[in-house]
């Protein structure tokens, strides 16, 4: 496997010593190993989606946060996701000072 944790290592075994013959064992694996890394998921850390298909790498950027409650003031700067999901029936009439440019997607459950 290629990636541990998001974070590429190279094969066990497959760093060069001066003045020796390469073996080819080593060297294919190597080979083999960044062929499946090439051709895998691109992890988040690795500046990917983290997923194999579009509707997947939206999903992973579009984390779904914790539910917030209703309130005169309802502060997305303290948003979890950017799918809010905000619950109950008191009027809103703010809803606090967001960084510009801060994507939210609102649902509405009250």
């Amino acid at each position: 496997m290629p990636r541990a944790g998001g974070v590429y290592s190279a094969p066990p075994g497959t760093a060069g010593t001066p003045n020796t013959t390469i073996e080819s064992a080593k060297y294919n694996a190597l080979v083999a190993d960044l062929v499946a890394d090439a051709n895998a998921a691109r992890p988040l850390t690795a500046g990917g989606s983290g997923a194999a298909t579009a509707v997947g790498g939206s999903d992973n950027f579009n984390a779904a946060g914790t539910n917030m409650a209703s309130a005169a003031t309802v502060n997305l700067a303290n948003a979890t996701g950017v799918a809010v999901t905000v619950t109950g029936t008191v009027a809103i009439t703010a809803c606090g000072t967001v960084a510009a440019g801060a994507e939210r997607v609102l649902t509405f459950a009250g």
